[in-house]
């Protein structure tokens, strides 16, 4: 899913799926060689190709290799992707993997859990970076809590159905909120344009009405006692692009001490 959002004070847009209403805070226009492994083989992640440092996660040591299988078992489907930002190693479908891929019906799935259709080979590697970015995103958070809250619960979602998320105790902190799609797209929610950096409100809700693309978004929320200019205008830049593993580098590089962050995932089902 891509988001469009609105505000009770203006309207704002993304290229995507769910339609978001902000009716808590202020808003502004907005527009969303390899081979396989046997049960219990080890073997060493393919890293990623481009000059960057390795990404790394909470812990400060590089991410682990997210593990993908090809759900027929045939890994040769897989010759010749390469990693974007996250390593990756090819397992079999029953060896635990971290990532499943169908190359029949073109989804990727977490356990249960559809991350994303039509899942072409090529975008696997974006997949693997947002998969890799939301594991490291999850463990900070549980270091550095923001708390979000989903009405109704339900595990998923439906065309038609809305969801209210609350990003509770910002009042005088600012705020920067952004999704990574299943595909690995980001996109930066709040703030954009004149939106303001400190909230005068406890309590930031926005409401999500879900429509296709389905799959599972990862809506990520950061607060802090200043303004987050640096984190703010990073994630701007690299927003509608497949740069989950950009955005996991920025809240590693550019976050204050006394930053929190909260995230809630919405799955959805055509």
């Amino acid at each position: 899913m891509h988001l469009f959002t609105t505000s009770v004070l203006a309207a704002c847009c993304l290229a995507g799926g769910m339609f978001v209403v902000l009716t808590a805070g202020t808003a502004s226009e907005k527009t969303r060689g390899v081979r396989l492994l046997n049960p219990g083989e080890e073997m060493a992640p393919i890293a990623p190709t481009h000059l960057e440092p390795p990404l790394v996660g909470p812990n400060g040591a590089p991410v682990a290799a997210i593990r993908v299988a090809v759900a027929d078992g045939q890994s040769g489907k897989l010759d010749g992707m390469t990693a974007r930002d996250a390593p990756f190693e090819i397992v079999a479908p029953g060896a635990n993997p971290d990532l499943v891929w169908d190359p029949t019906s073109h989804a990727a799935s977490i356990g249960r859990t559809i991350i994303a259709y039509k899942v072409e080979q090529s975008d696997l590697p974006a997949v693997i970076d947002r998969t890799a970015a939301v594991r490291g995103l999850k463990d900070l958070s549980a270091s550095k809590p923001q708390v979000m809250r989903v009405s109704p619960a339900a595990e998923t979602r439906h065309r038609g159905d809305k969801v209210e998320i609350d990003v509770e105790n910002v009042a005088n902190r600012s705020l920067v909120l952004f999704n990574i799609a299943g595909d690995g797209t980001v996109q930066a929610l709040y703030p954009l344009g004149s939106d303001a950096r400190i909230l005068d409100t406890r309590t930031y809700r926005v409401t999500v009405q879900i429509r296709e693309p389905f799959g599972t978004d990862a809506l990520v929320a950061v607060t802090a006692a200043q303004p987050m200019d640096q984190f703010e205008q990073g994630i701007r830049q690299i927003s509608r692009f497949h740069s989950a593993g950009q955005a996991l580098r920025l809240v590693m590089a550019a976050l204050p001490s006394d930053a929190r962050i909260g995230l809630v995932t919405l799955s959805s089902v055509p």
